[in-house]
């Protein structure tokens, strides 16, 4: 099976995290994505597309910029793209503060993703125990 572009971009990340050591190996990140190892190895292999629920939460538990993981586009890491654009001041751009606060939205959208997940993960526990 032939991996879509997003899953490629996936898995160079998921090579990335291993080798800047921002994990220690696919157990790791497949444990902390919610997902399984088999189900890493899989699309590890190319025998598999990577779904919605491990590419939310890459992007909410390693700051990885969901815009390039998408389409490839601007950079890796949510922090490199978000302070580009608060590098920039008023004077720069007339939509410079339109665009910082387009970026803080973002943010602040995506730290209540990984918040809603966190709260149904607790939940199910809560269910389970």
């Amino acid at each position: 099976m032939a991996l879509n572009d997003v899953t490629m971009r996936f898995s160079n990340t998921v090579s990335w995290l291993i080798s800047n050591k921002k994990a220690q190996d696919k157990k790791e990140i497949a444990a902390i994505l919610g997902i399984s190892t088999s189900l890493m190895t899989e699309i590890s292999k190319e025998r598999s597309n990577v779904g919605v629920v491990p590419l939310q939460n890459i992007v909410i538990k390693y700051g990885i910029s969901g815009d390039w993981l998408l389409t490839g586009e601007g950079s890796m890491l949510k922090s490199e793209t978000s302070s580009m654009a608060s590098d920039e001041t008023p004077d720069e751009s007339p939509n410079a503060a339109l665009n910082t606060l387009k970026g803080i939205i973002k943010e602040q959208a995506l730290d209540i993703a990984r918040l809603e997940l966190e709260v149904s993960t607790l939940k199910k526990r809560l269910e389970n125990g």
